[in-house]
C-alpha cells in the first residue's frame, strides 16, 4: 500500500474550509488528497480527487503537480487521469471506491485503500453556512448545483461504521459540522 501507516488529510470543498486549517493540518498529517476545487487553497497535496466527469470538463486545464484521479473512465481516458474503479454500493469499499454520491466520501475511501493509519477531515460540513455550500459559493452555472446533504450524511453513516470496524481512526475536523459519525475534533487537536 503506497500510504501504509500514515496519517491523511482529505480536504473537501465545504463553505467552512480555511487557510488557517490547512495550514495547521499540515503539522498534523503526512499525505494530503484535496477534493474538487480545494487543490486551489492546497496545491501541495499529493493527489487531486474528483469523480464527477462533468466537473473535470470544466476544470481539465487546472494547474495542479499532484496526481489526478477520477473513477468516471470517461474522464480519465479524455484527459489522461489516473483511473480508481468503484461500485455503487454501501459503506467502505475495500478493493475498489463505493461512491457514496459525492467526492469526498471515495477520497476518504481512496485513503483507506492507499493505507492510511489516521484520517483527518476538514471541509466536510454536509450543510451550507450562511447561503454558501462550498467554500468558493456555488459551482458554475454548467455543473451540479444539488447538495443532497441527507442523501451525503446517511450514505457516510455506512462508511464510518465500516472503517471504524477496519481500526482506521477518522476525525472530523469540520467546525459545526452536520456530518456525524466520525469522531470530531478541533483540528489543532486531531
Amino acid at each position: 500500500m503506497r500510504w501504509a501507516g500514515e496519517t491523511v488529510c482529505v480536504i473537501a470543498s465545504g463553505p467552512s474550509l480555511t487557510i488557517e486549517q490547512i495550514e495547521t493540518a499540515r503539522q498534523k498529517a503526512t499525505r494530503f488528497i484535496a477534493v474538487n476545487d480545494s487543490y486551489k487553497l492546497a496545491p501541495f497535496a499529493d493527489a487531486l480527487y474528483a469523480c464527477d466527469g462533468k466537473w473535470w470538463d470544466f476544470h481539465h486545464e487546472l494547474q495542479f503537480h499532484g496526481e489526478k484521479w477520477t473513477q468516471d473512465v470517461r474522464a480519465a481516458r479524455k484527459y489522461s487521469l489516473r483511473y480508481l474503479p468503484g461500485r455503487r454500493q454501501p459503506g467502505l469499499g475495500r478493493d475498489c471506491v463505493h461512491f457514496g454520491s459525492n467526492s469526498g466520501y471515495q477520497a476518504i475511501n481512496l485513503a483507506y485503500l492507499w493505507g492510511a493509519s489516521k484520517i483527518i477531515l476538514i471541509g466536510f460540513d454536509c450543510k451550507p453556512i450562511n447561503g454558501k455550500p462550498h467554500w468558493f459559493g456555488k459551482h458554475p452555472e454548467q455543473l451540479n448545483q444539488t447538495q443532497p446533504y441527507a442523501v451525503w450524511i446517511e450514505n457516510f453513516k455506512g462508511l464510518a461504521a465500516d472503517i471504524e470496524a477496519e481500526g482506521i481512526e477518522v476525525i472530523n475536523c469540520s467546525p459545526d459540522s452536520a456530518l456525524d459519525g466520525f469522531k470530531k475534533a478541533h483540528i489543532a487537536d486531531a
